[in-house]
């Protein structure tokens, strides 16, 4: 796999706001706005930065959901 800088960037940006067993569902779970493919195949195609704007608009919304609760 050729390595991009926004591989390295989805896995920190995970470790930072999700446990390891989410981090994992979430890299696991086929998604219709990656073409139902999961985040960890769109990695290994070199799609990284679709990945990476994905997680962020999750954990937006994983937040806002937080936030709503408290």
């Amino acid at each position: 796999m050729k390595f991009d800088p926004k591989t390295l960037k989805v896995m920190e940006t995970l470790a930072d706001n999700m446990a390891s067993y989410e981090s994992v569902s979430w890299l696991g779970t086929p998604r219709l706005e990656l073409d139902k493919k999961t985040p960890y195949e769109m990695i290994k195609k070199s799609g990284a930065t679709r990945v990476y704007a994905l997680l962020l608009k999750d954990l937006k919304i994983i937040k806002a959901k937080k936030k709503k609760r408290s």
